[in-house]
C-alpha cells in the first residue's frame, strides 16, 4: 500500500461521525472534516471564529440520508436566533478526529 493509499484509507475508516444535541432534539451526521472542508470555510468566514462555527455547522451538518440540514438561508438565524454555546460544542464534535482506540471501537 502506497503512503497516499494509507492516508486515503485512515480518512475511510474514519466513517460518518453522529452528533446528538439534546437540546434541539437532533442528531446530526457529518463526514470527517477535510483541508479543502476548512479552506472553504474560511474563505467565507475571514477570522471571525463565529462565522466559522456557524459555517462549519451549514457546510458539514446532514440529515442521515446525507441531505444538508442547514442552508446559507439559515445564517441569520443561526448568528442571532440560535444559543452559540450550543453551535460552538456541536461545531467541536463535528470536527474532531476519534483516537486511536475510538477508531477501533474500544
Amino acid at each position: 500500500m502506497s503512503a497516499i493509499e494509507k492516508v486515503t484509507a485512515h480518512y475511510d475508516r474514519l466513517g460518518t461521525i453522529k452528533t446528538y444535541v439534546p437540546e434541539w432534539d437532533e442528531t446530526i451526521y457529518n463526514q470527517p472534516i477535510t483541508l479543502h472542508n476548512r479552506s472553504r470555510i474560511a474563505k467565507a468566514t475571514g477570522d471571525s471564529d463565529t462565522d466559522f462555527a456557524i459555517r462549519a455547522l451549514i457546510e458539514l451538518a446532514c440529515d442521515k440520508d446525507g441531505n444538508k440540514l442547514y442552508s446559507i438561508e439559515d445564517l441569520q438565524a443561526l448568528r442571532t436566533k440560535a444559543d452559540a454555546k450550543v453551535i460552538e460544542r456541536v461545531v467541536v464534535e463535528m470536527t474532531k478526529t476519534p483516537s486511536i482506540e475510538e477508531q477501533k471501537g474500544n
